[in-house]
């Protein structure tokens, strides 16, 4: 994999409190660049899932909606404590 050169402008505070600190930036910024890729590629996968779930399942779904408007629910008229 190559890499890319990006520039950051950081606070010169910051950067004696990182360095005090034992952090590399560069690192650190990478680490957080890779979780924030891989949760919006996890997520972009969790709502494909939903969306397939939800086209597999829809002739079914209908029907159940269909069943309590001609029906309504079981719990209708009933005292829900």
């Amino acid at each position: 994999m190559g890499k890319e050169k990006l520039t950051v402008e950081i606070d010169s505070d910051l950067m004696a409190r990182l360095r005090a600190a034992g952090v590399d930036p560069q690192a650190y910024v990478q680490r957080l660049m890779d979780r924030k890729a891989a949760d919006r590629t996890s997520a972009t996968a969790k709502q494909a899932e939903r969306e397939a779930w939800r086209r597999a399942h829809d002739a079914e779904l209908a029907s159940y909606d269909a069943y309590i408007d001609k029906h309504g629910l079981w719990c209708e008229g009933h005292s829900v404590v």
